[in-house]
């Protein structure tokens, strides 16, 4: 589970914010949000308010960065600094909890000189405790003019020899990617075992849904039913979703035959048993049968009192935005946490709040099944604050100053009363956030 999120010198975060999932232990209602172990209580939903501008979406492109950089070796933005701060650290820090571990996976990085100077990756460092609290630091590393082999290293005598080749690899990536690719080609086994942990809970247990990129691969045969009859509890027309077999010419289409061959070698090359691509049209469930072929079939859907089919590209917004939800919950994936901007983005206010119960409902924990996902998402739905949803702490405000500069802040910091009208004095501007209008200049006649 994410227990908390550093950034600094990211998008509209100049100095460094802290996005943290630890309750606040002056809070009481809502218990059943939190999962207790032995050294703290952690927060299973965060969701973030604030104006448009504010830096809402540039948290959730920090993760997105972070997770990217990681997993890909990728930037997803090449103008990531603060304006004019390029020759300045930008920073990020995840910290999280598994298998009663707490890791803290952090790393800096600049823009080079350059332009062939690309991403230069200034410091690195990964630790772990128990939830007694002892901390072990597993590296520590600093960057200088000729890599990260100064006075200032700190690392495990296991990892160490590895260090020499990923400074001569001269690659733009991470030593954690880095020995999570050596150990997998290599088997290195116990030396390299936390790098995998790490590298693994990055690439699996962070699921990020932005408004230009949904994830829908946790749509799968055996949960159609379940996904339909959550779609027609909020009386959005279809009555049926399905998964129908399309032949090659079909597809062609509308995914070239080059393409088409290309995805399905790099998909028989792959350890999996099937995938969702998801096309301009349509969305395409690829599986493999025991011979190793191919089946593809395309996603359709059926609305009420309509005897045809329609497509993927033929729903709403709103409705694929359910679509990836309701395919989350039906596929009882644990651990996970799940980042998502604009959670009620075409969404009515009353659906938005009901799939946000529902959500909740079918995510606590109980002794059989400990449903330990967490929820995280920037809104304008401000019904949060009214609707006793969510604990004080569950609540955080994402606002700029007249510098530019985003800052990140939780209600629970706030003294409230049990019969505050919360929404009311956040549109009355007592905890900021807000829009300010300003007069237009006009000319005098």
């Amino acid at each position: 589970m994410l227990i908390g999120f550093n950034i600094k010198n990211f998008k509209s975060f100049y100095n460094e914010n802290t996005l943290s999932l630890v309750s606040s232990s002056k809070i009481r209602k809502h218990k059943e949000h939190l999962l207790t172990n032995k050294r703290f209580k952690i927060l299973k939903y965060s969701f973030f308010l604030g104006p448009n501008g504010g830096g809402k979406t540039n948290l959730i492109k920090a993760f997105a960065f972070y997770r990217s950089f990681i997993v890909f070796n990728k930037v997803t933005y090449n103008d990531f600094a603060f304006k004019n701060k390029d020759d300045e650290e930008t920073s990020f820090k995840l910290t999280f909890l598994t298998n009663n571990t707490i890791y803290t996976y952090g790393f800096g990085l600049k823009k080079g000189k350059t332009l062939l100077d690309g991403i230069v990756l200034t410091s690195e460092s990964l630790s772990k405790s128990t939830l007694y609290g002892e901390e072990t630091p597993i590296y520590n590393l600093e960057n200088n003019s000729i890599g990260f082999n100064n006075k200032k290293i700190v690392i495990n005598e296991n990892l160490k020899v590895y260090l020499d080749n990923f400074n001569a690899s001269n690659k733009q990536e991470t030593f954690l990617s880095y020995l999570n690719d050596y150990s997998r080609k290599n088997n290195l086994g116990e030396s390299a075992k936390d790098i995998n942990i790490v590298f693994n809970y990055i690439l699996k247990n962070i699921v990020l849904i932005t408004n230009n990129d949904f994830n829908y691969q946790y749509i799968e045969n055996i949960n159609l039913d379940e996904i339909s009859n959550k779609l027609k509890k909020y009386d959005t027309g279809i009555d049926s979703i399905k998964l129908l077999p399309i032949n090659n010419d079909d597809i062609i289409r509308d995914i070239p035959s080059e393409l088409l061959a290309n995805i399905k070698t790099n998909f028989l090359n792959e350890d999996l048993k099937n995938t969702i691509l998801e096309s301009k049209e349509n969305l395409y469930y690829f599986s493999k049968n025991e011979d190793n072929s191919i089946e593809i079939k395309e996603l359709i859907f059926r609305h009420n009192n309509i005897d045809s089919n329609f497509t993927f590209n033929e729903e709403s917004e709103g409705t694929l935005r359910l679509l990836f939800l309701f395919s989350f919950l039906s596929s009882k994936k644990q651990d996970v946490t799940l980042l998502i901007d604009e959670f009620d983005k075409g969404l009515h206010p009353l659906v938005s709040i009901e799939v946000l119960k529902d959500f909740i409902r079918e995510n606590e924990y109980t002794t059989s099944d400990p449903n330990t996902n967490q929820l995280l998402c920037s809104s304008h739905l401000t019904m949060l604050l009214s609707r006793d949803l969510l604990r004080n702490d569950e609540i955080y405000f994402i606002d700029k100053d007249n510098l530019g500069e985003s800052s990140i802040y939780s209600l629970s910091e706030y003294k409230t009363r049990s019969d505050t009208n919360i929404e009311k004095d956040y549109y009355d501007g007592r905890y900021s956030a807000i829009p300010n209008f300003v007069e237009p200049y006009r000319k005098e006649k």
